[in-house]
Parts: structure tokens; sequence; C-alpha cells
């Protein structure tokens, strides 16, 4: 017969007494002494006398008092946690006690953590050890630390409580976990979370670096692009996180992967504004990743946070090169449905170099869309001139045909020195800006932009990017064979 804690120490205090009840058989059941709010009547077991009674209520005050061990995780990053836990400890107690903690060279004095909570503004919170009412800051505390689960970085609070403490301490977790759930500092937020890289565990979510809140207010239309482009954008990105619950009302996965490719200076990197932006109106986290490489971590993170969309540039770093890796592969099951397909999480990648990326990355269903941002056209290139100069987009036309197919900073530059010319042209006596200014402006640029071959290239990555779906969907259809409306294709790797 085993014996429960409270039954154990009732048999150490009372050891004879324990031996002739149990040997006496009698009518009553070993006593389970707990506090109720239905009645405040003491009522005792048939057989029971009132010694035994006291004895049982004793035994139950010792037990209470006995300090335990304790642990609970919370799947969420530790620094949201953390504020969360702050603000129920202040709401529910007061005040909260810093307690140094031992260690072989003495005792680690308290921490406060600070916190950003948005793009300006910082909250401290207690981290480490720490106590507060009702326990006794002599025996009792709490420890709050960060413990790496399942590539995750997640909360964990352990500690030593008396066990009349554990209930109202395991009541504050949940109300803890709670509020994260309700009010995090991070769900529907625009942030940057750092990506580190260790021996053995590959690359991982810095638990040593809070996520950093990413500024927004970069809007769709500040990044001017060819009209189809634009529509691809709309579709792909932009109206997903516009219309998240119509998009799961029609029965489209929010989940997808999109890769954005171009050359240097195109506008992916203001599109990550853009969509920043977007996100966070919209009530969706946006993720960027300081290094795409920790993918399958911000994949994690995401979870948490959803629905969230993962921007991460220059997926080439990891992608790049025939052979296959164990880094490309956690990628490449990362977008293939087997991490993310089924969560509301978009991910959206980018590339300079779409020629360098490894085949299996283009293979269709790994990636929902492909859109190549290349330089402006000659429309494109007058809207763009007409938005810096301020002159209207007639009087740009022409300089748009000079700088079509060039990066969109070199029409800024081109915006800019037309001041110097039209300071010529008038033999100093204005800067204003006039149509010739910015001929003359655009055809400077233009022909310093041939200096080291930094002119419009010959083969787009478009053209690379085809090449390259054609080819593998020449070879995968070549395996596939059709059923009804749908073509199978073996999956080969």
């Amino acid at each position: 017969m085993s014996l429960s804690n409270f039954e154990l120490i009732y048999s150490l205090i009372f050891p004879q007494e324990s031996k002739t009840r149990m040997a006496s058989k009698k009518k009553f059941s070993p006593a389970d002494v707990t506090r109720s709010k239905e009645t405040k009547k003491i009522i005792l077991p048939v057989g029971m006398s009132y010694k035994q009674a006291i004895r049982w209520i004793e035994a139950k005050e010792q037990a209470e008092e006995t300090v335990r061990s304790y642990s609970r995780d919370i799947n969420f990053h530790p620094a949201d946690v953390a504020v969360a836990l702050s603000k129920e400890i202040e709401d529910r107690y007061g005040v909260s006690i810093g307690k140094g903690k031992p260690t072989f060279f003495g005792v680690d004095p308290p921490q406060m953590r600070s916190i950003p909570v948005s793009t300006t503004e910082t909250v401290a919170a207690p981290w480490g050890r720490m106590t507060f009412p009702p326990l006794n800051e002599d025996v009792e505390f709490i420890e709050t630390a960060a413990r790496m689960k399942e590539d995750r970085v997640t909360f964990v609070c352990q500690g030593a409580i008396k066990e009349k403490n554990i209930p109202e301490i395991e009541g504050l977790m949940m109300a803890v976990e709670k509020r994260v759930r309700e009010h995090s500092i991070y769900r529907g937020k625009a942030v940057r979370i750092e990506i580190k890289r260790h021996p053995s565990m590959g690359f991982y979510l810095a638990d040593d670096c809070d996520p950093q809140f990413c500024e927004t207010g970069v809007r769709p239309s500040d990044a001017m692009f060819e009209e189809s482009v634009q529509s691809r954008l709309d579709a792909s990105i932009y109206t997903p996180l516009r219309h998240f619950e119509a998009t799961k009302r029609a029965g489209i996965p929010f989940g997808r992967g999109v890769l954005l490719a171009g050359k240097y200076g195109c506008g992916k990197t203001l599109t990550a504004g853009a969509t920043a932006t977007v996100a966070q109106e919209s009530g969706i986290t946006y993720i960027h990743l300081s290094d795409v490489r920790g993918l399958k971590a911000g994949l994690r993170f995401a979870e948490a946070y959803a629905p969230a969309v993962i921007f991460g540039e220059d997926i080439d770093r990891a992608m790049s090169g025939e052979e296959r890796s164990a880094e490309m592969d956690a990628i490449l099951n990362t977008l293939d449905g087997v991490d993310s397909k089924n969560r509301d999480v978009m991910v959206i990648l980018t590339t300079n170099h779409p020629d360098r990326l490894n085949p299996a990355m283009l293979r269709p269903g790994r990636l929902d869309a492909c859109i190549e941002i290349g330089p402006p056209d000659a429309a494109t290139a007058a809207r763009l001139l007409s938005r810096h100069s301020g002159l209207p987009v007639e009087e740009c036309a022409k300089a748009g045909e000079i700088m079509a197919g060039h990066i969109p900073a070199r029409l800024v530059e081109a915006c800019n020195r037309a001041g110097l010319f039209a300071l010529s042209i008038s033999a100093g006596q204005t800067a204003r800006l006039s149509s010739d200014a910015l001929v003359q402006a655009a055809q400077a640029v233009v022909e310093e932009s041939k200096i080291g071959g930094s002119g419009p290239p010959a083969e787009t990555s478009q053209s690379k990017l085809g090449s390259a779906f054609e080819s593998i969907l020449r070879d995968n259809l070549s395996r596939s064979s059709v059923n009804g409306d749908y073509i199978i294709v073996e999956d080969q790797d």
C-alpha cells in the first residue's frame, strides 16, 4: 500500500497511532483535510475522535509547510512573458522582491530586465529569482529563465514553493499565460529577431537579444513597380494580409511561400517595409530575420504569434550550389509544408541571384509565387522621377526613356543632380527644376553608370529564373502522370 505525502508525515509524527489505526481497520479512510468555501463547518467522518481529527489537521499543516520544487514552461518568448508576469504580480500583490542567487563565487544580485515594448519605449521587469506575498521570502522563491525547447526559445519558471502555495503560483502562471495570449507585446506588431549560429545547434533565435520593433509607415505605393509586378505583389502578399479572414473563408491557405527576385536596389527591401506596414495595420505579426539561414527558428517564433509573415533576405546565402546540405534540407522542409503550410505563417524570401539557387529550391510546390522585381521601364521611371522631382509625369517622360532599366537609386540621384543642372542652365539664377535640367541629369547618371559595367544588364534575372523553372518543370513533367484534371509529380528529393 503506497502512502501519500500527507499520510507519510502523519505516520512519522504519530507512528504508534498510525500502526494501531491501520491494524484496527477503522470504518473511515485516511482523512482528506481540505478547505472549502461551501461551508464553515468542521465535519468529521463517523468513527473519528476529536483527538484523531486534531492530529490529522496538525499533519496536514506540517505537510503544507513542506517546501517543494516547482517548474512551469510557457511557450512564448521569455521577454513577452516577463512583461506579463511583472504586470500580473503588480496587479495581484502590489510588489515583487528580487532575491540574490547563490553561486560558487558568491551571491548574484537581483536583476531588472529592460525590455523594448515599442520603437521608443522600454519597461523594466524583474528577472531571475524573486519573491512576493504570500510567499515566505526566507525559504520560498520563483526563478525565471529562458530555455531552448524544440528549436524555440521559451519561458520557464522554476522555484521552491511551500505545498500550500503551489495552487496560488499555478493560478498566477495560468493568468500570466492568458495575459500573454491576449495582450502580447509582439502579436500583431512588426519586429526584427536576431539569429545566431551555434557550432552544434546551427542557427537559432538568440535568447540574449530581445526582438526589436521595426519602424513602419512605408506604403506599397511608395515602391513604384511596373503594373504587372505591382499586381502580383498585391495578389500574393498585400491582399492576404489585408483580408486574412476572407482568405480563410475562401479556403485559400494563408501559409505560403513567396520569392522576390531581382538585382540590387530594385525595391525588394522597400517591399519589406511596405509588408511590415500592411501586416501591422491588419493585426498580423511581421517578423524580419537578421539572417535568413535561421528560417526554421523564425518559424518557431512565428507559430506562437500567428497569423504572421516572415521576411528573410538573400536566401541564396543558404541555398546556392548544386549539392544539398543539412542546412538546405532544413529550409526546404520548412517551405515544403512539412513545417509551415498548415500554419498561418507566410514566408517571403528575396534573392539578388536567382541563377545561383539550388534547383530543389525552385521546385513547383515549394514556392507559391516567384515575382521578378526588375528595374523600371520607361513609364515607371517617369512616374518615379515625377515623385522625386515634383515635376508633372509628362515632363519626366523623356528622362524616363533615358533611365529605363536603371535601378531606382539612380533615378533619385538624377533628381538630386537636376537642381545643379538647373543652376547651370540659368547661370546661377534659379535651382528650380525643369524638364531640360532633368534630362541632362539623367544623361549624366546613365553615362557614369557605364563605368565599371554597372549599367542595365544584358540578361535579366527574370530570364535566368524562367530558364531554371522551365528546366525543372520539363524534368518533372517527364516523370509525371495525368489523373483527371491534375498532374501528379513524383517527389524525387
